[in-house]
């Protein structure tokens, strides 16, 4: 997601990216759907193309109601990352039908595989 991130801002011309990892500590106080919604609208730049970045969106509970909010106001680019076997299942794909494109990520030199 940081590479990712990087990418967006080099190339993408008057952009704000909201990147979340809830990894970090800093998160700590966004692991709920109405906190992680108030938060990345507070952020929001009306005048710049907008990309929601979150990583380990499953740490967050009812993690699928902030994203279908933010989803239906059609202003953001909306990427998120997850290790969590829900994530992997089809039950997430229930959740956003017609929403969503998966990319498999994989290890980028067989050292690390």
């Amino acid at each position: 997601m940081k590479s990712f991130k990087e990418y967006i801002k080099e190339n993408v011309i008057n952009c704000n990216v909201i990147h979340i990892n809830y990894n970090l500590k800093k998160y700590e106080n966004l692991k709920e759907s109405n906190k992680l919604y108030e938060y990345i609208s507070e952020n929001y730049e009306k005048s710049m193309t907008n990309f929601v970045l979150i990583d380990e969106i499953q740490m967050c509970e009812d993690f699928d109601n902030a994203i279908n909010w933010i989803h239906a106001e059609e202003k953001y680019d909306i990427y998120i990352t997850g290790s969590n076997a829900f994530l992997l299942s089809s039950d997430l794909a229930t959740l956003f039908t017609g929403r969503i494109f998966s990319i498999e990520v994989y290890p980028f030199f067989f050292r690390i595989y």
